[in-house]
């Protein structure tokens, strides 16, 4: 692969983070390679997106977020995923952090459990890029699954086999329902930030295309605006 094509956002970093100069080729979340299986000729098919900062994020987190964000939204092309609900989700996760380990045992920046890391052969869950691309085809799989967001998102937080999910409905649970409604929220405000590039419309399109081509199962993937997961739509 040649990477002088790789296409590298347009940051705009915050003056808080404009601190010193950092090279690229040093930044761990620009994508340098790829494990078997990237889907090759990707990156001239997908719209790609552009870094902004969020104004709801801490400091630390943000700071984690833009360097990460280029590895972001090219396996989110990958995978099919837009980059907004992607981001929106290892913020929600992990708020980008790699080396954490949760209190149910979840690991890493998309909080993969040990079952889950066997399942999908993720054999380093503390390495962000392949937990990343595991976490992605995880969720990926939940929405072939479901057909629709917010039961991809509950599945990811609770499991897949939950009878709710089967008839579906978001589960009854707090923690699954504050999460949903967390990420698609976040969804919302990324999109309306402009995260995705200036002509979304255009490259909406050709990253649909992108997405059909690759055999993956169209899903509805809808803007949540003040979601209310009881009520599935």
């Amino acid at each position: 692969m040649n990477l002088d094509n790789l296409p590298t956002s347009n940051l705009v970093i915050p003056r808080w983070m404009q601190g010193r100069r950092v090279s690229l080729q040093a930044m761990p979340g620009i994508p340098l390679g790829f494990e078997s299986g990237f889907m090759l000729g990707a990156f001239e098919h997908c719209g790609g997106a552009r870094y902004l900062p969020t104004w709801w994020l801490s400091r630390e987190v943000e700071g984690r977020r833009v360097l990460h964000f280029d590895t972001v939204a090219a396996i989110a092309c990958e995978f099919g995923l837009p980059t907004n609900l992607l981001d929106a989700v290892i913020t929600q996760e992990s708020g980008y952090k790699s080396w954490v380990i949760s209190s149910a045992g979840a690991m890493g920046i998309m909080q993969i459990m040990p079952g889950t890391a066997r399942q999908l052969d993720l054999a380093n869950p503390f390495n962000p890029m392949a937990n990343m691309r595991a976490g992605a085809r995880y969720l990926r799989q939940q929405l072939d699954r479901f057909g629709r967001v917010d039961l991809a998102l509950a599945a990811y937080n609770a499991g897949p086999e939950r009878r709710a999910l089967k008839r579906g409905y978001v589960p009854a649970i707090p923690e699954t329902r504050n999460y949903v409604r967390a990420i698609t929220t976040n969804w919302a405000r990324l999109t309306r930030l402009g995260v995705e590039t200036t002509d979304a419309e255009i490259r909406g399109n050709v990253a649909m295309t992108a997405v059909l081509a690759s055999g993956y199962r169209s899903v509805e993937l809808l803007r949540y605006d003040g979601l209310n997961v009881s009520n599935p739509m």
